[in-house]
């Protein structure tokens, strides 16, 4: 069994690290921070509050350092076993699996793997939760770009049951095997996904954040967007969604698709002025919402309130369905785009994703459903953002591209629409039909 090293414990890095504890898996964590030992503890009280299993059960203490200077603990049940009944031999030599969490820079991680790689034992793998940066990127100055792979957690972790795995040209194809197989010894279901900017989730979930932000400074309230996106099937408000993950890392993953597409992409002045005004989010105060006010989703926080006032353009009346069309039709014409680039091989993947990445739960336009179990859940429930789609039909659909206010959709993407509508096709079959097209760009 490889020896688990998380680097990075902050706001995601503690996310990982409780999930691996639930799973009783015994971690070294690696921080720049010397507080990193108090915060485990808290972790572990926080992670099993409640539980069975006592954060009691478990030993945190300092060890040398793992990677350079960096603070480093480990944290492992009292009886030195791990989940797998092995005992602990964390100084052996084992190989390890190093997860990192650190900040959403290239620069950053490349630094971090350049200094792990020579001080890990032979036969380690060196796992990136990048949410945007291409793997191909982060590897390609390194001397073992071959042992680099995504590993992506999505925010709230405990709620979210796929993580990507993004191998990069040059990643061996058994380092890939290990770390799904990483992935399932979580409880978790890992999704295959082309090494492209923002892979699946964060590529759909980018445009998807903008255009709600867009309309909330186009008149539409806060409380008709959290509305509309639960109506679609989404578990909480974009609004919402943006403090869980935190405004920077919101603004940095609209930042990188911006760059991929520019043509595509006019990014709503106010996320960025959320983040000047250090409004980082839950984690850290309130992002949107204040964290006195966490339940509702419905009602900013004063300062936001003023900031959406100063920014409010081309202010008009929007009623509930309207926004909830409006983010089908952004997520929607996001697939196809992905998957005429070759990001998937399945229109599955789509449903995966939005079902295990994004906790999107609804079925034919069923209430939100809190199901966790991705393996268990039948093919109509799975399928349920593209059937929804083609619930909505291609009049509803067709309407968001069109008018005086109309959402970006390519050329080419249209004219498939419009020949769709005149042979009977659905919208999912339009997905289906890029499928073939993407052998041609990848």
């Amino acid at each position: 069994m490889m020896r688990t090293v998380l680097v990075g414990f902050g706001v995601v890095g503690r996310a990982v690290c409780a999930e691996h504890l639930r799973r009783g898996i015994a971690v070294d964590v690696v921080d720049q921070d010397a507080s990193a030992l108090q915060s485990a503890s808290e972790l572990l009280q926080q992670t099993f509050a409640g539980d069975d299993l006592s954060g009691n059960a478990w030993n945190i203490q300092s060890i040398p350092s793992v990677i350079g200077t960096l603070t480093s603990i480990r944290i492992q049940p009292n009886d030195l076993h791990d989940a797998d009944g092995a005992a602990d031999r964390a100084d052996d030599g084992r190989p390890t699996l190093l997860i990192e969490s650190v900040a959403e820079n290239l620069e950053v991680k490349q630094a971090l793997f350049r200094q792990a790689q020579p001080v890990l034992p032979g036969g380690s793998i060196y796992c990136s939760n990048t949410s945007t940066l291409p793997i191909r990127d982060i590897s390609d100055s390194l001397d073992q770009a071959e042992r680099v792979v995504g590993m992506h957690f999505f925010m709230p972790v405990d709620q979210r049951p796929a993580v990507e795995i993004i191998a990069s040209p040059k990643t061996d194809p058994a380092i890939v095997d290990v770390c799904a197989d990483h992935v399932r010894r979580l409880g978790k279901v890992p999704l295959r996904v082309g090494d492209h900017v923002g892979f699946v989730v964060n590529r759909m979930l980018a445009p998807y954040i903008n255009e709600s932000i867009t309309m909330l400074c186009r008149g539409a309230t806060a409380s008709q967007i959290a509305d509309a996106a639960t109506r679609f099937g989404m578990p909480i408000s974009p609004l919402a969604l943006v403090d869980v993950i935190g405004t920077r890392t919101a603004f940095d993953g609209g930042r990188s698709y911006w760059r991929a597409f520019p043509d595509r992409f006019v990014s709503a002045p106010l996320l960025p002025a959320l983040v000047k005004r250090k409004r980082r989010g839950r984690h850290d105060g309130g992002g949107f919402f204040d964290n006195q006010n966490d339940a509702g989703q419905h009602r900013l926080a004063p300062e936001v309130d003023g900031l959406v006032t100063r920014y409010t353009r081309q202010s008009r009346d929007w009623t509930v369905n309207q926004i909830h069309h409006r983010l089908a039709a952004t997520l929607w014409t996001e697939a196809a785009c992905l998957i005429r680039d070759g990001v998937v091989m399945d229109v599955g993947v789509i449903d995966d994703a939005m079902w295990g990445g994004l906790g999107y739960r609804m079925s034919l336009g069923a209430d939100a459903m809190p199901v966790m179990d991705m393996p268990t859940v039948n093919d109509s429930e799975r399928q349920s953002f593209t059937r929804h789609c083609d619930s909505l039909g291609w009049d509803i659909l067709r309407m968001q591209w069109s008018g005086e206010d109309p959402i970006h959709v390519p050329a080419w993407l249209e004219h498939q629409c419009e020949s769709a509508v005149a042979n009977g096709q659905s919208p999912r079959d339009v997905l289906v039909t890029n499928l073939t097209a993407s052998d041609h760009v990848r």
